[in-house]
């Protein structure tokens, strides 16, 4: 069976759904969602995804949303079929996935949001940026980098085969 991906080819979450169904060996379709137009704010998303983002999926009847929850999902029916488990084989490979998708979640991803919304999104809108925010979240980003940096001089990955 087929997955239907709903999303855009350049939004990161749905890249992250399909880097991971591709992975896996899923074959999955890309349903393309206008996010510029609003289309996934339209009611018949929202049956999808009542929040109004992407991705979500649908599985024959199977219907789930959250890019994260979707790798998982994958990942533990990949290892349910004898395939490979993305997330880790052991409880310790599981928590130490988890807590670089925590760090991303919570160390990255607001810095590189607040980033892309204050130097890409506003301006296209015909406003102007908080360059003062822009510093601030620069300087909290190299951070995180600097630890990203400090774990891959030791590893091939972050976690997973090849890291510590």
């Amino acid at each position: 069976m087929v997955v239907k991906v709903y999303g855009a080819t350049y939004a990161a979450c749905p890249q992250r759904v399909m880097a991971c169904l591709f992975e896996l060996g899923f074959q999955f379709d890309l349903i393309k969602i206008d996010l510029q137009s609003g289309e996934q704010k339209q009611p018949q998303n929202l049956l999808r995804q009542p929040f109004g983002q992407v991705p979500s999926i649908e599985d024959g009847d199977f219907k789930l949303f959250e890019s994260r929850a979707i790798i998982r999902y994958y990942s533990a029916k990949s290892a349910s079929q004898g395939g490979t488990n993305l997330l880790g084989e052991t409880l310790e490979d599981r928590a130490l996935v988890d807590q670089w998708m925590e760090v991303k979640v919570n160390n990255y991803n607001p810095m590189i949001y607040t980033m892309v919304l204050q130097l890409v999104v506003l301006p296209q809108q015909g406003q102007v940026g908080d360059m003062e925010l822009v510093r601030d979240c620069k300087g909290k980003l190299e951070k995180v980098l600097d630890v990203y940096e400090e774990r891959l001089s030791k590893s091939k990955y972050l976690v997973g085969r090849g890291s510590p």
